[in-house]
């Protein structure tokens, strides 16, 4: 086994080749493992628990090493961190066929994957180079070594220590302040550099000089104040990304995809901007398939909702909960059939439940079907749903279940949906 040291950008972003580093073999996707590290010198556990630093790392898997279970093996003897800097972690325990492939692809060659022969034989080199006293790579560092930095780290500590506790005894003087503060509007055909909300922007378009009443700039003021950042994005910077969308690197497709995730969509490129992500759903890298259904769940369109529905279906949390936020938005009937389908898994129902209710009297037919699901969490949350989404449509069903269901918490949750929709309904009703 070798060992191989990634910098911040290889590690978090998976800007690795192709290759199973537990084994050698063609990896087939990405498994996001968060790495634990401390120094072998610290004395007590507080000590330690101060001086734990973690990583997360996208590491190349094929099939058969897929599973969490294969990440750690067995006393220890699987990949783990050695060290963790700032910007690099030192991986353990690493194939050696990976290592090799490592330093071709920073070469900018294409890794070579081999067959179990050829990995065989190469083992059992390795092995005889070994047995002769050759240098195997990969060897364990000095112990002196990691004395010296220990010590280093406690004077620095001591140091930290001492001076915060300086800066804590010393009186604070508060920062100037100003009242009055007038933000400036952008210049004419300048891309904001604040966000703003959809209504500040159409301010903005309405009166972009506004100067009353009492001569201030109030778009520049509402654009200034705005909570939720939205970009504007130039129909130049919009061509760039959607270029970056098509590159073959896991680096710049992922970073564009969160460029597109943070953006205001343009209404008149919204379908060729969601046609470009949809691609992107079906990655074979973790983090690339969570940008894209990010960005996506902004710029849908009605011509998106299958392959929204697609990503339902994916092994990551994080990109079935954007899918259902995107489906929410659309109000689509047959999202609103997938996303129902969803509150029977324990991980996704308090997403579902959200993107239903966010729905509204759309999803009330899947969800309907779901009062008579043989799980009673899942008919306490359909009862719990028709509560706010439910009409007149859901009041036989919500009546047959408070008489006859079996569950006490069930006849509960659905006698208060029932009296919720009964007043809805009166409350509609015309006089």
């Amino acid at each position: 086994m070798a060992t191989i040291t990634l910098d911040r950008e290889e590690s978090e972003f998976s800007d690795l080749p192709r290759i199973c580093m537990h084994c050698g073999r063609e990896a087939t996707r990405a498994v996001r493992h968060k790495f634990k590290w401390c120094p072998v010198w610290t004395p007590s556990l507080i000590i330690r628990m101060m001086m734990t630093k973690s990583r997360y790392v996208g590491i190349p898997v094929c099939d058969r090493h897929g599973a969490p279970s294969a990440w750690a093996g067995r006393w220890g003897q699987g990949i783990r961190a050695s060290s963790i800097g700032n910007d690099s972690i030192t991986l353990t325990g690493v194939s050696d066929d990976f290592a090799d492939a490592l330093e071709d692809y920073r070469r900018g060659l294409e890794p070579v994957v081999l067959d179990d022969e050829e990995r065989e034989q190469r083992h059992k080199r390795r092995i005889r180079d070994a047995e002769d006293g050759r240098p195997v790579p990969g060897a364990s560092g000095n112990m002196a070594l990691w004395l010296v930095l220990g010590l280093v780290m406690a004077v620095l500590c001591l140091l930290c220590g001492g001076l915060l506790a300086l800066r804590m005894a010393l009186p604070s003087r508060p920062a100037p302040t100003s009242l009055f503060v007038i933000p400036t509007l952008p210049a004419a055909g300048q891309v904001a550099p604040r966000a703003a909300l959809p209504e500040h922007v159409g301010m903005l378009a309405i009166s972009p000089h506004a100067g009353s009443p009492g001569g201030v700039p109030w778009p520049a003021l509402a654009f200034t104040l705005s909570k939720e950042p939205i970009v504007l994005l130039s129909d130049t910077d919009l061509d760039k990304t959607l270029h970056e969308l098509t590159v073959q690197d896991g680096v710049k497709p992922r970073a564009a995809a969160l460029r597109l995730a943070t953006a205001f969509p343009a209404e008149r490129r919204r379908a060729e901007v969601a046609h470009a992500l949809e691609p992107l759903t079906t990655d074979w890298s973790v983090f690339v398939r969570q940008s894209a259904a990010q960005a996506l769940s902004v710029w849908a369109t009605e011509d998106s909702a299958p392959a929204l529905i697609a990503v339902l279906k994916d092994k990551d949390p994080y990109c079935r909960h954007w899918a259902m936020r995107g489906l929410a938005n659309l109000k689509d009937e047959r999202g609103a059939a997938a996303v129902a389908q969803r509150l029977t898994d324990l991980s996704d129902r308090s997403e579902a439940a959200a993107a239903l209710t966010k729905m509204g009297p759309v999803a009330e037919q899947p969800v309907i079907a779901l009062v008579s699901h043989a799980d009673d969490r899942v008919r306490i949350e359909a009862c719990n749903l028709l509560k706010v989404i439910g009409t007149h449509t859901s009041e036989p069903i919500l009546r047959k279940v408070a008489d006859e269901d079996k569950s006490p918490l069930v006849k509960r949750a659905a006698l208060a949906a029932l009296q919720a929709v009964q007043a809805a309904t009166q409350d509609s009703a015309p006089r």
